[in-house]
């Protein structure tokens, strides 16, 4: 319990430090001719696959608008994504050695801060704090977060002001939705908002990745508990 809360009490200071900072937004970025869209998805497995049908159709979107489209994921999802959605650059947020590594976290911004991207978005609808600084570090001339208006649970960052005050420098527009609605209905909320009216969401559909024996004729039902890690 006390290294849990050391753990998370270092996290607090490192993302206050980088909320300080002001040379995140002194660097200079690469210029380039090319229209890039980059998605920042930083949940664990689960909600990946709740929100799997979002993350392909912002690639196909884009893509048909003659866009590049990349996205910033978690280890653990990369497989997934590679599968059924079809992004240009997967980057890989690796969560642990972003808090303990002080090296990884300069070579993760450097590389996120260099390009100016004509759209960032955090499509999902949960306050994940790394996401945020994130996408306070990007360049992008347009970056959008879904948020359900909901303070960050358990840290530090808790507070209002430093809360309102990091929104504001990482995003330049939020679509709210209430926290009560449900995911599917919230997601195809946001869709609409970024002007793809055609998506429909729904539950995903994946292959199965192990082969399936002993099914049984009847009718039976299929119990997949959403672990988070």
């Amino acid at each position: 319990m006390l290294k849990q809360l050391l753990f998370h009490c270092r996290e607090d200071l490192i993302m206050i430090n980088l909320l300080m900072n002001d040379t995140l937004h002194k660097e200079s970025c690469k210029q380039t001719h090319e229209r890039i869209v980059l998605i920042i998805f930083t949940p664990f497995i689960g909600d990946t696959i709740l929100y799997l049908n979002v993350l392909r159709e912002l690639a196909n979107y884009y893509h048909s608008q003659g866009k590049r489209c990349n996205i910033i994921t978690l280890k653990q999802n990369k497989s997934i994504i590679e599968q059924y959605c079809e992004y240009d650059e997967i980057y890989i947020y690796d969560y642990n050695r972003y808090i303990l590594e002080k090296k990884y976290r300069k070579e993760f911004y450097g590389k996120v801060r260099g390009v100016l991207y004509e759209k960032v978005i955090n499509p999902y609808y949960d306050n994940l704090l790394d996401a945020d600084i994130i996408a306070m570090s990007s360049r992008g001339k347009e970056k959008i977060v879904a948020d359900r208006n909901k303070i960050y649970p358990g840290r530090i960052l808790n507070r209002s002001i430093l809360k309102n005050r990091l929104r504001k420098q990482a995003y330049n527009k939020v679509v709210v939705s209430a926290p009560d609605r449900m995911d599917y209905i919230k997601q195809s909320y946001f869709m609409k908002k970024l002007g793809i009216s055609s998506f429909r969401a729904s539950i995903s559909y994946m292959k199965p990745m192990v082969e399936l024996k002993n099914i049984p004729n009847s009718k039976y039902c299929i119990v997949a508990p959403g672990a988070s890690k």
